[in-house]
């Protein structure tokens, strides 16, 4: 019962007194402005040489793709190189599929022909 007591008798407008003299000020963390550290920096460039020792020269992936992968994983370097490889492998395949859309192929139209009959022909052939 006494935690009611203390409820009741808090005072909301003291409350939101001392939270409007504080400066919400959240541009100061954004990362553009961000410096590292030096120990930031060997741990970027340790964790750069590994991941590039591992996947060597992969085209489609640059120093600043590896870079903000390892900061992403906090420099994880075995989350960094599965995310960079299947980033690769995902790009390979909407590059296969955007050439397999892109063939152009006639598509012989009867007269009463339906929607549903060429949306087969497109997916099966």
């Amino acid at each position: 019962m006494s935690r009611h007591r203390v409820v009741r008798s808090l005072n909301a407008a003291d409350i939101l007194a001392e939270t409007e003299n504080y400066d919400y000020d959240y541009d100061d963390y954004d990362d553009e402005n961000y410096e590292m550290t030096p120990e930031d920096k060997a741990q970027m460039d340790k964790g750069k040489m590994f991941v590039r020792n591992v996947i060597g020269q992969v085209e489609g992936i640059s120093d600043k793709d590896i870079e903000n992968a390892l900061w992403n994983y906090y420099y994880n370097t075995e989350d960094t190189i599965a995310y960079l490889l299947d980033e690769v492998h995902k790009s390979k395949a909407n590059k296969k599929s955007q050439k397999k859309l892109g063939s152009n192929k006639t598509i012989p139209v009867k007269k009463g022909d339906s929607s549903l009959y060429l949306l087969f022909y497109f997916i099966f052939f």
